[in-house]
C-alpha cells in the first residue's frame, strides 16, 4: 500500500508524528551528552579540590617544619601546640583526600604520607619530651654551677687566711679550674656543639686532678675542711652536664637525622601527590573539552539531520496532501452539465 493510499488525517498525524518523535530523539540524545559532559565537569571540579587539599597540605607541612626549628632553638611550648595543629590538620587532609580519590594509586599516595605525619608527630612528642627534661636538667645544672662557685670561693678564702703563698697560688688554680669547667658548660648550652662535651670533659678531669694536686700539699691540712665540698660539687656538676648534654645531643640527632629527614620524605609525597593530581586534572580536562567538541557535533548533525528530515516530511506529506484537495477542489469548480428541459422532452416524446 502506499503512502498516497492513506487517508489525509492518516498522513497528517504520521507526519506530526515523525517530527515529534525526531524532536524527542534530538532532545534525548542531547540529555545524554550533557549528562557526559556533566560527569566530566564533576570529576573536573573533584580534581581541583584535590589540588587545593595538596596544596592545604603542604602549607601544613611547612608550618610543621617552622615549628619544629622554633622549637628546637628556643624551647617555645607554643611551638609544640602549633605542630600538633598543624599535624592533625593536615592527617585530616589526607584522610579526606584518600576518601574522594577514585584512583587506588593516589589513594596508596595519601595513606602513606598519613603513616608518615603520624611518625613525625610521634617523633615530635619525643622531642619535646627531651626538650622538657633538657630544661629541667638545665635549672639543675645552674644550681650546681652556682655551688660549685660557691664552694670555691669558700676555699679561696680558707686558703687565703693561712698566708701561705704556695698553697693560695695552688687554691687559685682550682679556683680557675673550676671556672673552665663552668665556662665549657656554657660554651656548650649557647652552640649545643656535640665536640664541646668532650673540651668540658677534659676541663672538668684537669680541674679534679688540680684539686687532688692540693689535697696532697703538706700544708693541705690547713683547709682540709673546704676541699671535700669542691670536689662534691665538682662531680655534682660533672653529672648534671653529662645529663643534659646527653638529652641534648639526642634531640640534635633525632631533629637533624630523623624528623628532618622524615619531614622531607613528606615533602617529596607531596610532590607526588601534586605530579599525579595534575596528570589528572589535564586528563579530566581534555576529556572534557572533548566531551563538549563531540556533544557540539552531534547536535549540529542532528540538527541538519533534523532539517533534511523536515523537509522530506513536509515535501513527501504535502504533496500527498496537496495534490487529492487540488484535484478535488478543481473537480468542485467545473460547471455542472446541462439537464434538457420539459418542452424537449415533451417534443421528443411526440
Amino acid at each position: 500500500m502506499k503512502f498516497s493510499d492513506y487517508r489525509i488525517r492518516t498522513r497528517i498525524y504520521v507526519g506530526f508524528g515523525a517530527v515529534i518523535l525526531l524532536g524527542a530523539a534530538v532532545a534525548g540524545f542531547g540529555t545524554w551528552q550533557f549528562t557526559t559532559l556533566g560527569r566530566e565537569v564533576g570529576r573536573l571540579a573533584a580534581s581541583g579540590g584535590d589540588v587545593a587539599r595538596n596544596l592545604e597540605v603542604n602549607r601544613l607541612v611547612e608550618a610543621m617544619r617552622r615549628a619544629a626549628l622554633k622549637y628546637k632553638t628556643s624551647g617555645d611550648d607554643g611551638a609544640i601546640k602549633d605542630f600538633a595543629d598543624g599535624a592533625t590538620q593536615a592527617a585530616a587532609r589526607l584522610n579526606e583526600a584518600a576518601t574522594a580519590t577514585a584512583s587506588d594509586a593516589q589513594r596508596q599516595i595519601y595513606q602513606a604520607a598519613a603513616g608518615q605525619i603520624a611518625e613525625i608527630r610521634q617523633d615530635f612528642d619525643r622531642l619535646a619530651a627531651i626538650g622538657a627534661q633538657t630544661r629541667t636538667d638545665r635549672a639543675g645544672l645552674l644550681k650546681g654551677g652556682e655551688e660549685l662557685r660557691t664552694s670555691t670561693d669558700k676555699l679561696i678564702i680558707k686558703s687565703r687566711s693561712t698566708l701561705d703563698d704556695t698553697l693560695i697560688s695552688r687554691a687559685q688554680d682550682v679556683e680557675a679550674g673550676a671556672l673552665a669547667v663552668r665556662v665549657a658548660s656554657w660554651q656548650f648550652l649557647a652552640t649545643n656543639d656535640a665536640g664541646l662535651a668532650g673540651a668540658f670533659r677534659l676541663s672538668a678531669a684537669s680541674a679534679t686532678l688540680t684539686l687532688k694536686a692540693l689535697a696532697k700539699m703538706p700544708t693541705a691540712d690547713k683547709i682540709t675542711e673546704t676541699i671535700p665540698p669542691v670536689q662534691s660539687a665538682l662531680d655534682a656538676y660533672g653529672k648534671s652536664f653529662n645529663q643534659i648534654s646527653a638529652a641534648m645531643i639526642e634531640a640534635n640527632k633525632l631533629y637533624d637525622e630523623v624528623l628532618l629527614a622524615k619531614l622531607g620524605k613528606l615533602e617529596e609525597l607531596g610532590v607526588e601527590i601534586q605530579a599525579a593530581l595534575d596528570a589528572d586534572m589535564n586528563e579530566t580536562k581534555a576529556a572534557t573539552d572533548r566531551t563538549i567538541a563531540s556533544a557540539t557535533v552531534a547536535q549540529a548533525a542532528l540538527a541538519a539531520l533534523g532539517l533534511l528530515l523536515g523537509l522530506v516530511f513536509a515535501v513527501v506529506i504535502g504533496r500527498s496532501i496537496v495534490l487529492p484537495v487540488t484535484a478535488m477542489t478543481a473537480r468542485i469548480a467545473l460547471p455542472p452539465p446541462a439537464r434538457p428541459s420539459r418542452r424537449a422532452n415533451s417534443s421528443v416524446s411526440r
